[in-house]
């Protein structure tokens, strides 16, 4: 490249062109220029833009959220490999369209509907108070690793979107032709008979002949054959392993009995609250001063009315109120309020008494806080041992000599599949725990460590000690199996082709569903009251039962083979019963809901669409490719 630059600078005509290169560069943006035209942006349209860095923060945010409630927490490798990044990208983009739209229209939230959203949240309020706290809100929006200047910018991102959506939507209501067809649809019932067809003498087949059995087991060696398995040793590190190395001593115990025995081992206290009432929320907030400095309850003469109760933190129904009043640190003298009350009167509530509640002895929780000791030092051996493990996997160190250097042990496994399963069928729940590093031993060699995996419980290294290659088995050693599957497959296929026959029978008049039933030994049964749309998940029927039923016409004959194949369920509809038109009151509120949800998404998607037009939406494809390989590399 340098080199090109050298030979253009020596032509006049290649200064001209270094020259408009330059100018190109001070007009757009050097980055512009090797970036394409939206520069560092993914997405633009209009005045909004979308930077990788916000990006970045929304895919924290969704796994944050997801990670709250899952019990593997997910990361942004796994993320990616799931697709989840592109879903929390096509939302953006969504959003990108939509917020350029807005700036655009004006569709711009004031600043009193932002104040108006935050004082209406209630993690933002004071627990004394039940009001909007600015300390409260900084310190939540701290945990969820938030600035305000972001968050406000959110809320109000939010709800310029909410300006846009609902305007599209909030006119839209079911015409009443549609509402009416909607609502016969809900209301038409059906009533089916049906039966369980089993296998018999008279549908079983015999065993196969020798000539039968070879050529079926040669037109199905795949079914036959037995994955690569391989025997794998695990190493699994966790806090568990440290305990027996920590020593706690009675003194200890005492200690930290008699340190926290008033807030751990004791019975809930009681408390007696005051309960004042006044007749306006100015008057209540001017005697909550009085009382949080020191003057009595006698001496505020606003007081319309008092009560007391007394009892443990159940007796108050709002838990701010209740964490106000018994929450740690409360004590005599802790406020709470005011609150409206049901009378529109306004209440302001304080602890009075304090009554301890019964200290538990030392030897009925000695168990309880040395278990806690040596877990927590467990816990401080075990990540001193994490050193030791890095050093040792760093020095190339077997996984024999690695567990005898921490001093745990090696769990061997059979030969297992990549899925965990032994040849018997059998799940290796151990195994499969480990997760990354159980599959990393069938990505490395033979006696090849492989890689580390951390789990919330435990450290995993595991390593193959013997492979089992992939092998189709001699029709001899597997014989049993090939005749159970012969005969099983062989079995099935009679049951159904007896089914297509008893289908045959009944439409051509030959004979009567129910008649088909007692030939067969089976049952007949009808579902009773006949079932709807709306009424159909309760019946009982399997769910690939109902798309047909729905889909058949009168005098129908349908089968639905069980999941094993050994049975196949038999049903006829018997009847289509159309609701009369004065019953379709009772189905027009569900009908009118499913209606006026289907025209909003019709209407949001047409507006998308027409959003993204008017707004010439780009999106930088490169550089969101370029993010998703970049979370892989840190990981």
């Amino acid at each position: 490249m340098m080199a090109t630059i050298k030979k253009l600078m020596k032509s006049f005509l290649g200064t001209i062109v270094l020259l408009v290169i330059i100018v190109g560069m001070a007009a757009w943006g050097i980055e512009d220029i090797f970036r394409g035209n939206l520069g560092g942006s993914m997405v633009e349209a209009g005045s909004r833009s979308l930077s990788a860095d916000a990006l970045d923060r929304r895919v924290e945010n969704v796994l944050r959220n997801l990670n709250d409630t899952s019990e593997k927490p997910l990361n942004k490798n796994e993320a990616v490999d799931q697709g989840i990044v592109d879903q929390v990208f096509a939302i953006e983009v969504s959003k990108v369209a939509h917020l350029g739209y807005a700036n655009q229209i004006g569709a711009i939230p004031p600043d009193d509907k932002i104040i108006e959203q935050l004082e209406a949240n209630s993690s933002f309020a004071n627990p004394l108070t039940g009001e909007f706290d600015l300390n409260t809100y900084t310190q939540v929006l701290n945990q969820n690793r938030l600035s305000p200047s972001i968050y406000e910018e959110q809320l109000k991102d939010d709800i310029s979107l909410g300006y846009i959506r609902s305007a599209a939507t909030s006119a839209i209501t079911s015409p009443e032709l549609l509402t009416a067809l909607q609502a016969s649809y809900f209301g038409e019932t059906r009533e089916l008979s049906y039966f369980m067809l089993a296998e018999d003498e008279t549908i079983a087949r015999p065993a196969p002949t020798e000539e039968e059995l070879t050529a079926f087991y040669d037109e199905n060696k795949d079914i036959f054959k037995q994955p690569e398995r391989r025997a794998i040793d695990l190493l699994k590190l966790s806090n568990q392993d440290f305990i027996s190395q920590v020593v706690v001593t009675d003194d200890e115990v005492q200690k930290i009995y008699d340190a926290t025995k008033a807030q751990r081992f004791s019975a809930p206290d009681t408390r007696t609250i005051e309960t004042l009432t006044f007749t306006d929320r100015e008057v209540a907030r001017t005697a909550f001063g009085f009382l949080a400095g020191g003057r009595s309850a006698d001496s505020i003469t606003t007081v319309i009315s008092s009560s007391t109760q007394t009892g443990e933190r159940d007796i108050l129904s709002n838990e701010l109120a209740a964490e106000a009043l018994f929450g740690q640190g409360r004590n005599v003298g802790a406020l709470f309020g005011p609150i409206e009350n049901a009378d529109g009167n306004w209440d302001i509530q304080q602890v009075t008494d304090i009554q301890s509640g019964e200290v538990y002895p030392l030897e009925s929780v000695s168990d309880v806080i040395r278990d806690e000791l040596s877990r927590e030092r467990a816990e401080v051996l075990f990540f001193e041992g994490l050193t030791s493990l890095d050093n040792a996997i760093g020095a190339g160190f077997s996984l024999d000599e690695i567990a005898s250097e921490l001093g745990v042990m090696v769990m061997s496994f059979e030969p297992v599949d990549a899925n965990g399963f032994t040849a018997n069928g059998t799940s290796m729940t151990g195994l499969l725990q480990a997760q990354d590093a159980f599959q990393s031993a069938f990505e490395y060699g033979q006696g090849e460590l492989g890689d580390r995996y951390d789990s919330d419980e435990a450290i995993y290294l595991a390593v193959t000690r013997n492979i089992t290659p992939e092998v189709t088995p001699l029709l001899s050693d597997i014989r049993e199996e090939v005749m159970a599957y012969y005969i099983n497959r062989t079995s099935g296929e009679a049951l159904r082709e007896r089914a297509e026959e008893i289908e045959a029978q009944v439409l051509s008049g030959a004979v009567t569903f129910a008649e088909s039933a007692e030939n067969a030994n089976a049952v007949i049964e009808s579902l009773t009251p006949p079932i709807s749309r709306l009424t159909a998940e309760q019946s009982g029927l399997p769910s690939n039962a109902l798309a047909g039923i729905f889909a058949a016409q009168e005098g129908d004959i349908l089968m639905f083979p069980t999941r094993l194949g050994d049975q196949i369920l038999m049903l006829q509809m018997n009847r289509i019963n159309r609701p009369a038109t004065d019953s379709l009151g009772e189905f027009e509120t569900a009908a009118a809901a499913s209606i006026v949800q289907s025209l909003e998404q019709d209407v949001q998607a047409a507006i998308e669409s027409e959003i993204r037009t008017r707004m010439d939406l780009r999106t930088n494809d490169s550089a969101f490719a370029a993010y998703k390989t970049s979370i892989m590399t840190e990981q």
